[in-house]
């Protein structure tokens, strides 16, 4: 991991399943960090506040991530 990597965002859920971006368009849900789609907090809060409904939005966080060299959305 470079020592410059920006400090990105992951959405987690509490039960550790982490919200996914595939071909930059469809979400999907891993477990896997690695495969975790890294944000800036303004986007990942942004994902919160429109694709995740009103009503689960409770099970759902922000998880601060240093973004690894070479992962990307």
């Amino acid at each position: 991991m470079s020592q410059n990597a920006a400090k990105t965002f992951i959405v987690t859920r509490s039960d550790g399943i982490l919200l996914a971006r595939y071909r930059d368009r469809d979400w999907y849900l891993t477990t896997d960090p690695d495969q975790a789609c890294r944000l800036s907090e303004a986007d990942a809060q942004a994902v919160l506040q429109s694709i995740i409904p009103a009503s689960e939005r409770f099970l759902w966080t922000l998880q601060p991530i240093r973004e690894k060299e070479g992962i990307s959305c």
